[in-house]
């Protein structure tokens, strides 16, 4: 986890001046970059037999209900913004939550 999602840290910073919405907007790059890195590691785990090396990145299911659903395991994305698993689309959800509004054009990510 980057220390940008740590509270702490955004407390430090917002002490500093710095605003909300900047904040976000780095904490948005960032989460933003990760998923991504998170998911093209899983392809090319895949593309060259490296499965075992898509278990670390997973976390177990269960159903939840003893007739209904079946127990899986789903890509991981918590880790990158410090919290309890989450998965896709939960980040998806996040990313969207904290999207400057004024990005509206299409963010590059530096890698």
């Amino acid at each position: 986890m980057d220390k940008i999602f740590d509270p702490t840290v955004e407390t430090y910073l917002k002490d500093l001046g710095i605003s909300q919405t900047e904040i976000n907007k780095i904490k948005f790059e960032k989460a933003k970059f990760e998923a991504i890195s998170r998911l093209e590691t899983v392809i090319n785990c895949i593309k060259y037999d490296k499965f075992d090396e898509v278990e670390p990145l997973t976390i177990f299911s269960q159903s939840g209900h003893e007739v209904f659903g079946q127990n899986n395991y789903y890509i991981n994305f918590g880790d990158i913004i410090g919290a309890d698993p989450i998965d896709i689309e939960e980040i998806c959800m996040y990313l969207k939550e904290i999207k400057p509004e004024d990005k509206k054009e299409k963010i590059i990510v530096k890698r």
